[in-house]
């Protein structure tokens, strides 16, 4: 339908209709190219060509002129709904979708997904350095594992920063500081005022915690100066669970005894996990609605578990959506990982550690505590990752290696190393100003699970839970917006409190 003959709702509803069927076929097409390009690790210029036809979309001056001419005069309220997500979707494609930041995104982000890190004189996987830097015994091995990404960061800085630029001047050029307030503001509706403010109170909260577990396990460890590639390692030596409870092999078998006692197998919604080598602990990826690949990149162990869960998280979220319009399943990137995490703190809670996967009352309390330390490095790593790319694009003729190594340093207290490597996290190429998602995602689990065990029963063992989350936090997409779901399902507005709770707890 041509948009000159849109006269009444209903026809604006079937233009609409048109261009989203439209979108999700290329969205679909590409994430099957893109899911591909995981397993052989080939660049496919077919990628580039459907974005570049996504992005002609979304750039499309009719479909702007219609929704602005359409916004605030609607009387059908999920016709409203659509037409505000498309308004915020293509103010966002007016910097996202440019055909020179698409071009250059993929770029890189090739180079980053295609890299093997040279650590002792052999190439090896970004999940190998990780297993170095978390578990390695000798602190050198750490250092040049954590030292080894400065290689891609050099091979792409340059284009790193130009796409900085280029995002930012597209922002500003639309009325906003920077490109994080647009993508904030159109993408979570939230400030980054907000966003650095619950953040702050977190990381005050914690603090005395914080500090005491690295201050105590680095004496433990005999580690005088704790330095980047030392966090890590000592907070994973927190007297865990031995691996061999958690292995590998057996992460796929804890999804499905979950989701049977639940009463439906993953494969009723389409969902597969495939193990493969990624440059994240692992993606979620609808290759259609029917089709949802779960990549894992996992070493043995109990953090890989609730991974493992968290990934499923984003799966059920996908699949059981009850919304039919492709605009109204893509909700704001913080509430996606929020939900996802709802599901990975199952693997947190006791009655799953010895109900399911059959440790001792011993051994799953001692899980418990050991998960503390790594849960404080998820935090606080990606707490340093988002506050670093705030402040880098608030001025980036600033030196971003010294900026990186003292946001760092001051948040996960530690030394200060200026090696280069910022342009190496592959977040800030295919996943912009995405960090603050996976701690704003431990708010909302947190106060989610609260809420749950207070008044509902416990998502790991209740099927009520369960159906309450998908009821009140699935089932309606993007029809009522994330903020508003949480204050509803929960009774109060997005708070810090349960996430302080569980962190500070003895």
């Amino acid at each position: 339908m041509s948009a000159n003959f849109i006269k009444t709702e209903r026809d604006l509803s079937i233009y609409l209709h048109e261009i989203e069927t439209k979108l999700e076929s290329l969205g679909n097409k590409i994430s099957e190219l893109s899911f591909q390009r995981y397993l052989d690790k080939q660049d496919n210029p077919e990628i580039i060509e459907l974005t570049m036809e996504r992005s002609a979309i979304m750039l499309d001056n009719e479909l702007g002129d219609q929704i602005a001419a359409w916004q605030g005069k609607i009387t059908d309220p999920v016709l409203a709904r659509r037409v505000d997500i498309w308004s915020d979707s293509l103010l966002l494609a007016r910097v996202e979708a440019l055909p020179e930041i698409v071009e250059l995104q993929q770029k890189v982000a090739y180079k980053v997904m295609s890299h093997g890190y040279l650590v002792n004189g052999k190439r090896i996987s970004l999940g190998q350095v990780r297993a170095l830097v978390r578990g390695n015994p000798d602190k050198k091995i750490r250092e040049e594992a954590w030292r080894s990404h400065t290689e891609l960061h050099e091979m792409v800085v340059d284009d790193m920063l130009e796409l900085f630029r280029l995002r930012n001047r597209a922002a500003q050029d639309l009325g906003f500081a920077t490109y994080v307030d647009l993508r904030l503001e159109k993408n979570g509706k939230m400030t980054r005022e907000q966003v650095e403010r619950l953040l702050t109170e977190l990381t005050e909260a914690t603090q005395d915690f914080y500090e005491d577990l690295i201050d105590q396990g680095a004496k433990k460890l005999g580690i005088e100066v704790v330095e980047p590639w030392d966090i890590q390692y000592i907070l994973e030596q927190q007297g865990g669970v031995p691996k061999e409870y958690f292995p590998k092999d057996q992460l796929n078998q804890a999804l499905e005894k979950w989701s049977n006692h639940m009463g439906f197998k993953m494969s009723d919604y389409g969902i597969e996990p495939v193990f493969i080598d990624i440059p994240y602990n692992g993606l979620t990826m609808g290759l259609n609605r029917k089709n949802i690949k779960i990549l894992a990149n996992p070493d043995d162990g109990f953090t890989y578990y609730g991974t493992h869960f968290h990934e499923l998280g984003h799966a059920l979220h996908g699949a059981l959506k009850n919304v039919d319009s492709y605009i109204l399943l893509r909700e704001s990137s913080i509430f996606n990982e929020g939900m996802a995490e709802v599901f990975g703190y199952i693997t947190r809670d006791i009655k799953w550690l010895k109900h399911f996967h059959q440790l001792s009352d011993e051994l799953a309390s001692q899980a418990l505590v050991s998960s503390i330390g790594p849960k404080y490095h998820y935090i606080r790593q990606r707490t340093s990752y988002c506050l670093f790319e705030y402040e880098a694009y608030k001025n980036l003729d600033q030196d971003l290696n010294e900026l990186m190594a003292k946001t760092e340093a001051n948040i996960l207290h530690c030394t200060s190393d200026f090696t280069p490597r910022w342009a190496s996290n592959g977040w800030y190429v295919s996943y912009p100003v995405y960090w603050q998602n996976y701690v704003i995602a431990d708010f909302v689990a947190s106060q989610i699970h609260h809420h749950l065990e207070d008044n509902i029963g416990s998502l790991t063992m209740d099927k009520s839970a369960y159906d309450y989350v998908v009821k009140n936090y699935i089932e309606q997409g993007a029809l009522v917006p994330w903020l508003k779901k949480v204050k509803l399902g929960t009774g109060k507005e997005l708070n810090a409190d349960a996430i302080i709770a569980d962190l500070t707890k003895v």
